[in-house]
């Protein structure tokens, strides 16, 4: 996902410095504003496997619950409930499967 985020914001650039003929844009190839939806499309699509590849943790399910909220479903093909589906797992998953505290803090106690 990291990937075609970074893809996006990178031809964006490339748009900017080509359109106001900036020197460096001659390094790259002539952007074409259909290009960008590629990327955008494979975006896309990283996000909603993300989002219902198993969390490893509380901090992913926190994260999910926002970019639910935030409504970034609302371009693929997932629905609302079939995120709150794999959430409500998520979270049953991590009830029965607590993460083992490091051994400093177990230490502490």
């Amino acid at each position: 996902m990291a990937y075609w985020h970074i893809s996006m914001k990178m031809n964006d650039a490339i748009s900017r410095v080509q359109r106001h003929d900036v020197p460096v844009g001659k390094l790259h190839p002539a952007y074409k504003h259909e290009d960008h939806w590629n990327p955008l499309a494979e975006y896309r699509e990283a996000w909603a496997r993300l989002m219902l590849t198993p969390a490893p943790d509380a901090l992913a399910v926190i994260w999910r619950r926002a970019q639910l909220k935030a409504g970034h479903h609302k371009h693929t093909d997932l629905k609302p409930e079939r995120i709150e589906r794999a959430i409500a797992d998520d979270v049953e998953f991590l009830k029965a499967h607590p993460v083992r505290q490091s051994r400093k803090r177990d230490q502490e106690q």
